[in-house]
């Protein structure tokens, strides 16, 4: 579920309240104006019918007053879900013809401006209302909310460029939502997201999940074997974000727990049987501790004995397999045994990692110049290799 931020919270609340003030406003103003309507067509009825050249007594004036005030005593708004009832006009006072805009004054500070042409006189009262607080909140902010949502789903205008652009995702086989969202993605983010959703690879990874973890990670490009590790990583963990996360953030570096006899890269968990385990940390040693990493095969007619005697210590110092350290202890090692090992972890590991992504940890030969032997190293640099 998608939730709200709270920036667009902020805007909803203020947006609440300034409807719930202009509706308030609005519909003062309106009464007000109803008033003054209802004024002219009945005045007749409300002053009296005598007309006074000139300046009017106090006790004449007092009786129009109160005779007005009196007919304004209660004043229900017509409609049913006004927010306003039981509205009063009080302090009514009789005062000198209201000179050009002054009527509009007194209107904006909500107070009853009444013109009495007979009498030379007009009429200022003050307005109050018992406001429908609970009617008034929920109803503006409701509405507040149907805007928001409205907004929302209305989509903006296009220009052509996007339109172009938007088109273009589509033909990408993009939903029109999906082909909005990378339009509107900055220029690099469109790159990338391009290149990842074309990689065969990834056919199955969501496309609006992929260009937001794009987004989120600030990705500007993307080679072809990051690509390969993400889609090897969804399809492993069946996690979007998961697999983004191991393939962007977690180094590329083959780590050994000889003591559990865990192979892991990436959060991938390689299984080799024991035996072959113990030949490939022995690699992986001879590449982290030597110059170059390499190891010369012993000859095809004679065991090695001294390397032998480094497998032994290391299956010894670990827990290996008792057959296969009996075995290098009566028959030393031979260039079969290590030509097998090696060919069952190339096994192994293209199985699990693909034949692209386990090159760089499989092995290359060279053959030494004086005879016919080879040696063998792990391609990747020490620097791959990290063994707890």
């Amino acid at each position: 579920m998608r939730y709200p931020s709270v920036k667009q919270v902020i805007s909803v609340l203020i947006t609440g309240i300034v409807l719930c003030v202009t509706t308030l406003s609005w519909s003062k103003w309106t009464l007000l104006i109803s008033i003054q309507q209802q004024y002219a067509a009945s005045y007749q009825s409300l002053v009296p019918n005598k007309t006074y050249s000139g300046n009017l007594d106090e006790e004449p004036v007092n009786f129009i007053v109160s005779k007005i005030s009196h007919a304004l005593e209660q004043i229900s708004p017509q409609s049913r879900l006004s927010i306003l009832a039981k509205c009063h006009v009080t302090d009514l006072v009789a005062t000198a013809p209201f000179e050009s805009g002054e009527r509009l004054r007194n209107l904006l500070i909500f107070r009853l401006a009444l013109d009495d042409p007979y009498h030379h006189l007009s009429y200022i009262g003050e307005f109050s209302c018992r406001v429908h607080w609970p009617w008034l909140i929920v109803s503006q902010f409701s509405l507040s909310l149907f805007l928001f949502f409205l907004l929302r789903w209305i989509p903006a205008p296009l220009s052509r460029q996007l339109a172009h652009h938007i088109i273009h995702w589509q033909q990408l086989g993009l939903t029109a939502e999906q082909a909005r969202e990378a339009a509107n993605a900055s220029e690099q983010t469109r790159e990338v997201f391009k290149t990842l959703i074309l990689h065969p690879s990834l056919a199955e990874f969501e496309r609006d999940k992929l260009l937001k973890l794009i987004s989120r990670y600030e990705l500007t490009s993307v080679t072809e074997r990051e690509s390969v590790w993400l889609g090897l990583l969804y399809t492993h963990f069946n996690k979007e974000e998961q697999a983004f996360v191991n393939t962007f953030t977690l180094p590329e570096q083959l780590i050994f727990d000889a003591k559990k006899r865990l192979l892991t890269i990436k959060g991938i968990e390689i299984k080799l049987t024991a035996t072959p385990y113990y030949y490939y940390l022995w690699y992986a040693q001879k590449r982290i501790q030597t110059d170059d990493g390499w190891v010369l095969n012993p000859l095809t007619s004679k065991a090695d004995h001294e390397l032998a005697a480094e497998l032994i210590a290391l299956m010894e110092q670990f827990g290996g397999h008792g057959k296969a350290i009996n075995d290098l202890i009566r028959n030393g090692l031979t260039a079969k045994k290590l030509d097998q090992n090696r060919n069952k972890i190339k096994d192994e590991l293209n199985s699990v990692l693909g034949e692209s992504l386990a090159t760089p940890f499989l092995f290359e030969g060279q053959r030494e110049q004086s005879s016919s032997r080879y040696f063998y190293r792990i391609q990747a640099p020490k620097e791959k290799f990290k063994i707890l």
